[in-house]
């Protein structure tokens, strides 16, 4: 894998119809971040993590199951796990196993979450479809408040993968 500035960087560009563009988030100039500004990035890689977990593990359960989501939501990850580790900022959960993390609550969350997509393949798509909404606002949120050049290009691409990948999501599930 390529590097700049010492951090891994997926390359080449890329853009599915699941959504996530691919920005090459280390070639925006940097800037200052807030503790809040702080939160938020580790808020939105645990809430990405989240997604991509699930989105595995129902791929896995169901047969027909859009096969691009993961791969798109892993791009979406290696994003913000890139500008956490340009920023010296710990991953929340990095180096986790899928559907694994290092607080209770989030552990509890995605139990649960996985529970209610296990009800069927439409349920699973549903409840993707909803998690891609909540990203998409809770990244409109924190992009509201960015300040940091490439923090805030990242955010920009994030939300309108999201809101791609709840569209995308909720049309599969009418299939």
């Amino acid at each position: 894998m390529p590097t700049l500035d010492r951090t891994a960087v997926v390359s080449p560009a890329w853009r599915d119809r699941a959504g996530f563009a691919g920005v090459d988030v280390l070639r925006q100039p940097p800037g200052t971040l807030t503790l809040d500004q702080r939160a938020d990035l580790r808020r939105i890689a645990r809430r990405l993590k989240t997604s991509h977990d699930l989105a595995v593990a129902f791929a896995g359960r169901y047969a027909a199951f859009p096969g691009q989501l993961a791969g798109a939501e892993l791009r979406e990850l290696t994003a913000v796990r890139q500008l956490l580790a340009r920023y010296g900022l710990s991953d929340p959960d990095g180096g986790r196993e899928i559907g694994r993390f290092t607080d209770a609550a989030a552990q509890s969350r995605y139990e649960e979450l996985l529970g209610r997509g296990s009800a069927g393949r439409g349920a699973a798509l549903r409840l993707l479809a909803q998690l891609a909404g909540e990203t998409a606002g809770t990244v409109a949120s924190a992009l509201a408040r960015m300040t940091a050049p490439d923090v805030r290009h990242a955010y920009t691409q994030l939300h309108a993968a999201a809101v791609r990948q709840a569209q995308y999501l909720q049309a599969w599930a009418s299939r």
